[in-house]
Order: structure tokens, then sequence, then C-alpha cells
């Protein structure tokens, strides 16, 4: 196999469109979260979320000029080229899809690229079933497992990780190599300017301290059912909370008022979710290479993401999923609302 160290950087204007590039997210200014949610600088990836056109799923990429190679390699399947894809260069981290099962708790499946020097990538050979994403809804909260295959032709390596996520309050917890991790709702920080650009929200990755309260304090470790006999100010009066809301309240899937003990002291990972539009239809993941690894980690190849970003990667769609099909429903309602 020819190894080529650096791709070319990709500039033909000519083959893509620039309207299906995704927004220039330093929109969001930076002094206007709070100081507690404050993002520090570092090295990482800038993760795309494309919606796939005319199909319910998506197509993830560690870069957008990932996502422009892999159209331009579609379309020229040279020796070089395929060189480049060989060396996880213009191909996807990820294709997504959805269960087209009614009332499944099958939600997502990530499929994951698997290298070969015989041929170009193919998409719908080359990819193996990495993440499988079931979900069920409980009162005050969902549960989302994550069934994981670091490599298909090895299954003693799988693992599982569930994260719950709260029906009013704007975190969903999980528990993940001995630590407590959250994911924090920050949509009401947008301003209407933001808003207006395209901006419909965005998550927060931090890393809770032991003596920090979570929801999986109340999860026993094996299901995904959290138990009610320990005490958790999470879980307390949950009927009551659901019962002075109005029906289609946007309070309901994590649009509560923020507060410091939400969040950790770890800010490495941000996921702003943009809505998709005639001219946007991606979305980006920012994540930090907190690892301080080598100084010639080239992030343009997916094998520079290690499983812990695969993972955070993977929970990250699935919360923007989640959010999609709330905006959807919320639209509904307004939409039957008016026509009364």
């Amino acid at each position: 196999m020819e190894v080529i160290n650096l791709p070319p950087n990709y500039t033909p204007s000519n083959t893509i469109n620039a309207e299906e590039a995704p927004p220039d997210f330093s929109t969001i200014r930076h002094q206007e979260l709070p100081s507690y949610a404050q993002t520090r600088k570092n090295s990482g990836w800038s993760i795309v979320i494309k919606n796939r056109l005319l199909i319910d799923g998506y197509r993830i990429f560690v870069s957008d000029d990932a996502a422009k190679k892999y159209k331009a390699f579609k379309k020229n399947k040279n020796r070089e080229n395929l060189a480049l894809q060989q060396q996880g260069y213009g191909v996807p981290l990820f294709k997504v899809v959805r269960s087209f099962v009614p009332f499944s708790k099958k939600f997502l499946t990530f499929r994951r690229y698997i290298p070969s020097n015989l041929h170009a990538f193919e998409e719908n050979s080359d990819m193996y079933d990495y993440c499988s994403v079931a979900k069920t809804s409980h009162l005050g909260y969902d549960s989302y497992i994550f069934e994981f295959v670091p490599d298909p032709t090895m299954p003693w390596l799988n693992f599982r990780v569930v994260m719950f996520s709260h029906s009013i309050l704007p975190i969903s917890d999980y528990f993940f190599r001995g630590r407590k991790h959250r994911w924090i709702d920050e949509s009401s920080l947008l301003s209407s300017n933001t808003k207006q650009e395209g901006f419909t929200g965005g998550f927060r990755h931090t890393i809770l301290s032991p003596h920090q309260v979570s929801l999986t304090d109340n999860w026993d470790g094996m299901g995904d059912v959290l138990s009610r006999e320990i005490v958790n100010p999470y879980l307390s009066d949950d009927f009551d909370r659901y019962s002075s809301l109005p029906l289609g309240s946007t309070n309901i899937g994590g649009q509560g008022n923020l507060k410091p003990e939400y969040y950790g002291r770890n800010f490495s990972r941000i996921h702003r979710i943009v809505q998709p539009t005639v001219t946007t239809t991606s979305n980006e993941v920012r994540i930090g290479d907190v690892n301080n690894r080598r100084d010639d980690v080239n992030y343009e190849t997916i094998f520079s993401v290690d499983e812990e970003e695969l993972v955070m990667i993977c929970m990250a769609t699935t919360l923007k999923r989640q959010k999609d099909i709330k905006r959807k429903i919320e639209m509904a309602a307004k939409a039957t609302q008016n026509c009364r």
C-alpha cells in the first residue's frame, strides 16, 4: 500500500457547493457562557454531523474538510485517493441509521468503517455495526443503552454504557470508566440574535466530582431503571413537576434553568446544535484532545479518534436526534394550536 503522510489541501471550489459547508460556529461568542462553563482552548476535533437528505439519518466526519474529501473521492477513485482512504482520510467516521419499526426500543445504529486495501471505500460493504442504541421512557427520565462493538472479530471487547436523560432538568448522566459524566443542555444560554442565526441549542459535556449528585447514584449498574428507594433531589416530586407544566411546555426535555451545581470541573467537550435549513445541513461536536498526546497527531484521519471520543460522539449524536424529535413535536403542537 502506498503511504502518503498528509493529504493534499482540498480546494477545488468547482466541485463543492459552498452552501453545503457548516455555518461559522464562532458566531456564538465565548463570553455569552457563564464563567463556570467557559471552553478551554485545546487541540482536538471539530466533528461534523451531516444530515442525510431524504433519509432520516446522519453521516459523521472528523471535520468539514473530511466531508468534502469524501464527496470528491466518490467522483474520482484514483490510486492516490484510495491510499488516502486506507489511512482514514475522506471517509465517514460513522454512518448513522435509525429504526423504522414503530414503537421499537431501537433508537439509532452507528456503523463504522473497516479499512480495505483491495478497493476504494464502499459505504454499504466496508462498515459494521459499532454501536446500537436502545431507548426506554420512564417517569421523569429516559434511558439509553449503548451497546459497543470495538472490533467485530474480538467480541470479548464489547461493552455497554447506560445514559439517563432527565425529562425536565437539562441533564443527561452516565457512568464510564469509573467516573460520573454529564451532558448539559445549554439551550437557555442562547441569545435571540444567536437563535436567528440558526442555532437552536447546545450540549456541553462535563465530568462530575465523586461527591456531586447524579442520576447514576440511583443506578444498580445492571439494567436501565433508577431506584426510587435512594434519596435523590433530581428524582423527587417528578409527578408534581409534570402536573405544574402546561401541555406542550418547552420546559419538558432539558430546557430548565441552568445551575452551577449541574457542572463539574472538566469542560473539555461541547456539542452545539444547528437547525438544519436549505443551506445548513450540518451540526458540530467540538472535542478537545485532553489526553495531550503526541504533537504530530493528525486530526484529519478517523484513526486519530480513540475509544473515549467515539463514545462521546455516539452520545452527542443521540442527544441531537432526541432534540430533533422534540423540536418536531413542539412545532406540530404549535401548528395545532394555531389552527384552533
